[in-house]
């Protein structure tokens, strides 16, 4: 194991510091996670593993509902439907010639179909500990909406719209990320989370303003109670106004709609937020 947080982890430790975050993780959702598998699988065979998971879950899924398989690794992946998170054992670095004529964007559909050259190292702390948290707390987020397992996700991935589990699957994100912020807090961790920060919440106007309220409202609700409502988000069109009001949505089509209500009718029902 790494003794300190700017060395590698070995192979033979990469599941034993993912197990480590776990507690961390459960600590600032306030919750247990039930029931997960950690599977740290050898680096070159990782890509293949996500591709044939990718097509497990379209199998469950209606044709539209299917979601794009895997083209290129990413640092780790939760699979709610199997209860599992599948981390490599080293870490993966793609390394792009990007044509002059193309701006990057990490955004953009097309780097992911551009070539590009794999370098494999061994995980560095910081990295690790970053890429577990996020992952660690999506399933938690699963969990806590019961969207876990094959029958709860089948249920509600079907009968949710497809803009109801794109503002769900937003809502994770970035819920995912104010969870790393209250934990990845070493020196080592802020170049990982400053760029994950940047790319995924403040260059998005959006998850920026949904963020901003979520740090607002868990000085007065926790995490778990924010993650029952299928987004929180500024109304189009209200920015910087005073008092800032904030747009919770529920979709009533999800399975568990009822018993995540009866989680935050209070909230719901308060005219005037604390």
């Amino acid at each position: 194991m790494a003794k300190k947080d700017g060395e590698v982890v070995e192979r033979k430790d990469v599941a034993k510091c993912v197990e480590n975050v776990v507690g961390k993780v459960e600590n600032v959702w306030d919750t247990k996670l039930t029931e997960y598998i950690i599977k740290v699988i050898p680096v070159k065979k990782f890509l293949v593993r996500l591709q044939i998971t990718d097509q497990e879950v379209n199998r469950l899924l209606p044709p539209e509902k299917r979601k794009k398989v895997h083209t290129y690794s990413p640092g780790a992946v939760s699979y709610c439907f199997k209860k599992e998170i599948l981390i490599p054992d080293e870490y993966i670095t793609r390394v792009i010639n990007l044509p002059k004529s193309m701006r990057l964007d990490p955004y953009d559909s097309e780097i992911g179909k551009l070539k590009a050259k794999k370098q494999y190292s061994k995980w560095k702390k910081p990295i690790l500990e970053s890429v577990a948290t996020e992952e660690i707390s999506h399933l938690i987020f699963r969990q806590e909406r019961e969207e876990t397992g094959k029958k709860e996700y089948t249920d509600f991935a079907t009968n949710c719209s497809m803009g109801a589990l794109n503002w769900i699957s937003m809502h994770n994100e970035i819920l995912a990320h104010y969870v790393g912020k209250k934990i990845l807090t070493l020196s080592e961790h802020i170049p990982i989370v400053l760029r994950d920060r940047l790319m995924d919440i403040w260059s998005n106007a959006q998850r920026r303003e949904s963020y901003s309220a979520i740090q607002a409202l868990n000085q007065h609700y926790s995490i778990s109670k924010l993650a029952s409502f299928d987004a929180i988000a500024i109304p189009p069109g209200m920015e910087g106004t005073t008092p800032q009001p904030i747009a919770f949505l529920m979709f009533d089509e999800h399975p568990t709609y009822k018993r995540r209500f009866e989680k935050i009718k209070d909230i719901w029902q308060k005219n005037i937020l604390p």
